[in-house]
C-alpha cells in the first residue's frame, strides 16, 4: 500500500491522478482498520488461550514409563509433585506428554500438567527449588505469542546472567534485579 502511494506520489500530477487520490485514501483507511481488527482478534484469541492455560505447566525431561497410559502418567507426576520430590498438596487433574517432533529424538520430552486450581499452581513453582539436581524442569504452559515475546528477551536474559545479575521469569515477563528492587524488561513491543 505504501508503494502504491509513494508511486501516485513521485509521479507527474494528472487530471486521473487528481481523480484517484480518494480512492487510494480510502484503500489506505480500509487497509489500517483491518490491520487493527487483525490486531484485536489476536489478543483476544491469546488472551483466551492464557485462560485455557492458566492452571498448566509443562515438565521438561520427565522420565517415560514404558508403555505409560494417561491415567499411568497422570498418577505419576501426581506422586512426583506431591508424594515425591516437590513434597506439595497440590492436586493434579490431567497429565499428557507430547510427542517428540524431531526424528530421532530420544529425550523424554514435553508432559503439560493440569491442575485443579490455579493455587495448585502456584504451589508447585513455589517448590520447584526442590527440582535442583534434578534434570527435570517446570515452566509456565505458554501460547504461541507468550512464547515468541519470551524468545525475544532471551538475549537480555543472557546477557543479564552473563553480568552477575539475578534473573527470574514470570511467563513471557523477563525480571532482572536492579539495586534492591525487581524491574521487568519487555524486548518485543509489536508481539
Amino acid at each position: 500500500m505504501q508503494q502504491l502511494k509513494e508511486r501516485v506520489e513521485s509521479s507527474p500530477t494528472s487530471t486521473s491522478q487528481q481523480q484517484a487520490q480518494p480512492d487510494v485514501s480510502k484503500l489506505e483507511d480500509k487497509v489500517h482498520r483491518l490491520e487493527q481488527a487483525t490486531v484485536q482478534q489476536a489478543t483476544q484469541t491469546d488472551q483466551a488461550a492464557r485462560q485455557l492455560r492458566a492452571k498448566k505447566v509443562v515438565l521438561r525431561n520427565f522420565p517415560q514409563a514404558g508403555n505409560e497410559s494417561p491415567a499411568t502418567l497422570k498418577t505419576v507426576v501426581g506422586q512426583f509433585v506431591c508424594k515425591g520430590r516437590m513434597q506439595t498438596d497440590a492436586v493434579v487433574t490431567k497429565a499428557t506428554r507430547l510427542e517428540n517432533k524431531r526424528e530421532g529424538d530420544v529425550s523424554p520430552g514435553l508432559v503439560i500438567v493440569e491442575f485443579a486450581t490455579v493455587a495448585d499452581k502456584r504451589k508447585v513453582f513455589k517448590a520447584r527449588g526442590k527440582l535442583a539436581g534434578c534434570n527435570v524442569g517446570l515452566d509456565d504452559d505458554l501460547t504461541p505469542l507468550q512464547q515468541k515475546q519470551k524468545s525475544a528477551a532471551w538475549a537480555k536474559f543472557k546477557e543479564a546472567r552473563a553480568q552477575g545479575l539475578k534473573t527470574r521469569w514470570e511467563a513471557e515477563k523477563l525480571y532482572i534485579k536492579e539495586g534492591e528492587g525487581w524491574v521487568v524488561h519487555r524486548v518485543c513491543t509489536t508481539c
